[in-house]
């Protein structure tokens, strides 16, 4: 394949192939690293339901040998049974409190995307995401062993893991922010969303603020990411109580919309690129189409299963697999990518602001439907089918917000310092460069 000339700072630079470079290694390194940070993060959802005292919403404890009555629909008799307690259901953490403790990933999360953005300035990236996956790690695996002490122990090492993670995303858009072309953006920030130096820069924060590219970023951002987090925090305690999976199927269940939301990223980061570079669609139209699909879809999917109980509970799982499923394409696609589109070397900025405020739902979500459904003895699918619908209507906010005010292209603030011009639109070459020589090789 011929190279094309290009040109960085006046100096001539010839096309590198995206295939077989170091774009591509680093974005499946990135790829593994945010699979373990997100394996991290939502992997005590499923695993609280494991370790929890069934009756510990009644207030007290139970031997190894007592088993619990469940309150079931009269059209579900047929899945009646006495639900034997297991040997390591033994903490006796009360909805309310396990609420608190899944939402506490996010108090830390919430503290650090502006610092960590600053931080990788002077340690590096390579450095810097090391420490934060070695911290965020360490915490995780200490978790079992202090959990049957007390729960202010779990929410503290939670909340250092949340800290942890908080820098994780800054880092990464502003790493691609120099390495990604705008004809390659999508296809590797969805390779590493698959697995989903600020401290120099003066950012101009007015003009930022000002900004409608911005506050398409803040609404669809906090809106989509509320849902998601219920989701990802909540949903295999509805398997349980309303779904009446047991611990083997909710497990096995509960990962089934998360696989198919990898392969349904996977799959269309390429698709994005390439309809923008055909010029079937401009970038901001392509980034409307991906959002609005990766966000109506899985609020029409939750407000259909809001109606449902256990005797359609394998068309509630397929529904969720769906919704989840297409909420790849917001990855591939939609806000997460269109942060690097119009703020340039501020984007880590911009992302680690915006991820900040939607944190929010991150702690808020878990506790609300802990609330909502706290009474687990009866109507728990009415109780259930309003949280749903609050999660459908965040969705429906993201769509509507993001679709009014997203823009496409690099804006006037933030191309003041960005030396190297990425704007797809703007240069017959989209794609990143690379020296002949290859001592002076961008790859």
């Amino acid at each position: 394949m011929g190279k094309e000339d290009y040109t960085v700072d006046g100096v001539p630079k010839a096309k590198a192939p995206l295939f077989c470079s170091l774009r591509i290694t680093l974005a499946i390194v990135a790829f593994f690293g945010f699979f373990l940070c997100y394996a991290q993060r939502n992997g005590l959802s499923v695993g609280i339901v494991c370790m929890v005292d069934p009756k510990a919403d009644a207030g007290h404890q139970t031997n190894s040998n007592s088993t619990i009555s469940r309150n079931f629909p009269a059209a579900c008799k047929y899945n009646e049974k006495t639900i034997a307690r297991s040997p390591n259901q033994v903490l006796s953490w009360p909805k309310s409190t396990r609420g608190v403790i899944l939402g506490s990933f996010y108090w830390g999360y919430a503290l650090t995307q502006v610092l960590g953005g600053i931080a990788v300035g002077y340690l590096g990236p390579k450095r810097f995401l090391a420490l934060l996956v070695f911290l965020s790690s360490l915490c995780t695996l200490l978790i079992p062993f202090v959990a049957k002490y007390h729960p202010a122990i779990v929410i503290i090492l939670r909340s250092i893991t949340g800290a942890a993670q908080g820098g994780v995303w800054p880092t990464i858009f502003r790493f691609w922010s120099s390495w990604a072309p705008a004809g390659e953006r999508t296809t590797l920030l969805s390779l590493q969303s698959a697995g989903p130096s600020m401290g120099t820069i003066k950012t101009p924060w007015i003009d930022m603020l000002k900004s409608k590219a911005f506050w398409a970023i803040m609404i669809g951002m906090f809106f989509c990411d509320f849902g998601l987090y219920a989701i990802w925090t909540v949903v295999p305690e509805y398997m349980n109580e309303v779904l009446l999976f047991s611990i083997e199927e909710n497990g096995f269940f509960s990962a089934l919309p998360h696989i198919a939301s990898l392969i349904v990223v996977l799959t269309t980061g390429y698709l994005a690129d390439y309809i923008i570079r055909e010029e079937y669609v401009k970038r901001v139209t392509a980034r409307k189409i991906f959002h609005t699909i990766g966000t109506l879809s899985p609020a029409i999917c939750l407000l259909a299963i809001s109606f449902l109980d256990c005797t359609r509970r394998y068309l509630a799982v397929g529904l969720l697999t769906t919704g989840v499923a297409l909420n790849g394409f917001m990855m591939s696609g939609g806000y997460v990518v269109n942060v690097g589109d119009f703020s340039g070397v501020h984007s880590g900025v911009v992302f680690g602001i915006c991820n900040t405020v939607s944190s929010i739902g991150g702690f808020c979500a878990p506790y609300l439907t802990s609330l909502i459904t706290k009474d687990v003895s009866t109507k728990t699918t009415a109780q259930w089918r309003i949280a749903f619908m609050i999660y459908a209507a965040s969705f429906f906010i993201s769509t509507i917000g993001f679709f009014l005010l997203v823009q496409g292209e690099t804006e006037p603030w933030a191309k003041k310092q960005n030396t190297i011009n990425y704007d797809a639109d703007a240069e017959v070459n989209k794609d990143l460069i690379e020296m002949k020589d290859k001592k002076d090789v961008i790859v």
